[in-house]
């Protein structure tokens, strides 16, 4: 909101500025062609100035003081230098209004969304809307396409929809619902999240506009997610692949045909500088004992067909790829490493878990004129894009109930 505010004052100030020098430049043309008009001729075709002009002078000399004519002229000056381009401006940035009317009634605004800051370690509510801002501040950059940032915003729409409507048993409960919430602001376990304070911090002075540029990816695709068998799906998103994107069905061990290994031809396999791990980060993020950590012991076991380690061992404890990368903070799972001395040195390839849309592979297609509907067909084929009233609307009169009641 106060970014729309700082942006229509600017324009608005722009507006007077460049209106006080065009009408400078007319009255400087006007004298000009009276000057000329007394040296011309009769015939002569030069501009005719009516006789009221010379009358309401008459008129002024005659009735009127200074106190009267300052009066006269002051209004004037206001008039046309301040009210005029006022209106004017305001008429130009009605855009602007209606954009922040639009946002507050959104379909998505409607919507609660309990998150769990793994930082402060309580749940906030957050307007989806809002949220979805967050994640696409933390994902992408707000001079990407906007079908690029388009199809993130329905991505992630769909990824918190799926969450909120889950009914999962208490043994299988995620992490977030095991403490009331419906999503975390952690990028391993959910999706990445910027609060309105970490996007003040990173973008500065460029707040609003970008904002206002993420605001309208959200609000053009307002509702919409991507559903299989009339469910939302795991629309998983990452920054990059390996050049194909990995298999969700291998990965989870059940069937998930929309989430396919698709060509990323875009994306490349260069690999990350060398990452080392000391045995002090390496005891705390495994829970292991510093004193009886064996480098040597920690083997991968299995990888799968886009090279992602599918589990790490050491003696008798074991942890998923994923797992052990978000533990010890890898770019990916996908890895090797050496023992150095008391260290690992770890080699990654790709950064995210590699499963669903490739951000980077996103934007290149949108480079290549691709909508966000295609985008998306193709990470996750065989999938519809529809409205999320069904699997939300319960939640929608609840928030709209409880925003009335207060």
């Amino acid at each position: 909101m106060v970014g729309r505010w700082v942006i229509g004052t600017i324009n608005t100030r722009r507006f007077w500025l460049g209106f006080r020098v065009r009408l400078r430049r007319f009255l400087r043309a006007l004298r000009r062609t009276r000057a000329g008009a007394r040296n011309q001729p009769p015939s002569a075709s030069v501009i005719r100035f009516p006789h009221w002009n010379s009358r309401f002078r008459a008129w002024m000399k005659e009735h009127m003081d200074w106190r009267g004519k300052l009066t006269v002229g002051l209004t004037a000056a206001f008039t046309v230098l301040i009210l005029v381009p006022s209106m004017t401006a305001l008429a130009v940035h009605r855009p602007d209004t209606d954009l922040a009317r639009a946002w507050l009634h959104a379909d998505d605004a409607q919507v609660q969304v309990r998150v769990y800051d793994m930082a402060a370690g309580r749940v906030h509510s957050v307007a989806l809307n809002d949220y979805l801002v967050g994640v696409l501040a933390a994902e992408m950059s707000p001079k990407d396409s906007m079908q690029a940032l388009e199809a993130a915003a329905v991505a992630a729409r769909t990824y918190v929809v799926h969450a909120m409507t889950r009914s999962d048993s208490s043994a299988d409960a995620t992490f977030a619902a095991q403490h009331g919430a419906d999503i975390t602001t952690s990028a391993s376990l959910d999706l990445p999240w910027w609060s309105m304070a970490e996007q003040e911090e990173r973008y500065g002075a460029d707040m609003g506009v970008n904002t206002v540029r993420l605001q309208h990816a959200v609000l053009d695709t307002d509702g919409m997610i991507v559903t299989a068998n009339q469910q939302p799906i795991l629309a998983f998103t990452f920054e990059q692949s390996v050049g194909r994107t990995r298999d969700g069905s291998q990965r989870f061990g059940k069937s998930l045909p929309y989430l396919p290994s698709v060509p990323c031809p875009d994306d490349t396999d260069t690999p990350h500088p060398p990452i080392p791990l000391s045995e002090d980060r390496l005891a705390s993020a495994l829970q292991i004992p510093k004193a009886s950590l064996q480098l040597s012991s920690l083997q991968v076991v299995g990888r799968d067909a886009e090279g992602y380690v599918k589990s790490v061992q050491y003696k008798n404890r074991s942890w998923t790829g994923d797992a052990f990368a978000a533990a010890v903070g890898l770019p990916s799972a996908n890895f090797t490493f050496t023992v150095q001395g008391q260290r690992l040195m770890v080699t990654c390839r790709g950064t995210g878990n590699g499963i669903g849309m490739s951000l980077h592979e996103a934007r290149a297609m949108a480079a290549k004129g691709k909508s966000w509907a295609e985008i998306l067909a193709y990470f996750y084929p065989g999938t519809k894009i529809e409205a999320d009233d069904p699997y939300v609307a319960h939640l929608r009169s609840a928030t709209t109930g409880a925003a009335a009641a207060g």
